[in-house]
């Protein structure tokens, strides 16, 4: 029964994730709905709560379904820079049900930072006690299918065909809204790639969300 579950649970895994192969599965006995599915792109994770780790490659992309919860990674970097060879570091965080992740590491000349997105957008909650002026999901006036989508300290955009085009975080003082760019996709999400923070500013009205020629309303 458990050698079936593993199976039944690495093609559901697959049909979720949309790639040519199926994820590895860390703990087969963590039921699919239980479980948080981690994208490691360009690292290798090499302890996972002090245990072994979960694997990846200096340059690509490894998939592993994990158990949902808060963990504790030991990540690795490699870089064919002189400025930096090996770059380790550690990183708590929580990971939710359902929910596929994004961890990579941006290296910068001798030292690096862990970046975990999520790439699914968790549904926004503007009841929570902590929760900005601006959560919730903003849709362009001008093209119904590009939305900004905010949830706790996250942001997610949509593209003219409705699927994810950029992740990262942002910080909002009450009149704007700064983005900051940590990914994009490639190939309809299939692929996601770091980017550089990039400061995109956005006005807010208390009503309305302007950017350049473009504006939003929830």
């Amino acid at each position: 029964m458990k050698r079936r579950f593993a199976i039944i649970s690495a093609l559901a895994a697959l049909l979720i994730a949309g790639c040519g192969s199926a994820p590895k599965i860390y703990d087969p006995s963590v039921p699919l709905e239980q479980s948080s599915t981690l994208r490691i792109v360009d690292c290798a994770v090499i302890e996972f709560n002090g245990q072994a780790g979960l694997g990846g490659v200096q340059i690509g992309e490894t998939q592993v379904i994990i158990p949902a919860g808060t963990h504790t990674l030991k990540v690795l970097s490699r870089s064919g820079s002189t400025s930096i060879s090996t770059w380790t570091g550690d990183i708590t965080y929580q990971f939710l049900p359902g929910q596929t992740y994004y961890i990579t590491i941006s290296t910068i000349g001798s030292s690096g930072k862990i970046l975990i997105l999520n790439t699914i957008p968790p549904m926004p909650d503007p009841s929570r006690s902590n929760a900005s002026q601006v959560e919730g999901i903003w849709v362009n006036t001008a093209a119904a299918d590009n939305k900004l989508i905010f949830a706790g300290n996250e942001y997610f955009t949509t593209a003219g065909n409705g699927k994810l085009l950029t992740c990262g975080t942002f910080t909002f003082d009450g009149r704007q809204v700064t983005l900051s760019i940590q990914a994009y996709t490639m190939n309809g999400g299939k692929k996601w790639m770091h980017a550089a923070p990039q400061g995109t500013k956005i006005d807010y009205d208390g009503a309305t969300l302007r950017m350049g020629r473009n504006e939003y309303r929830r």
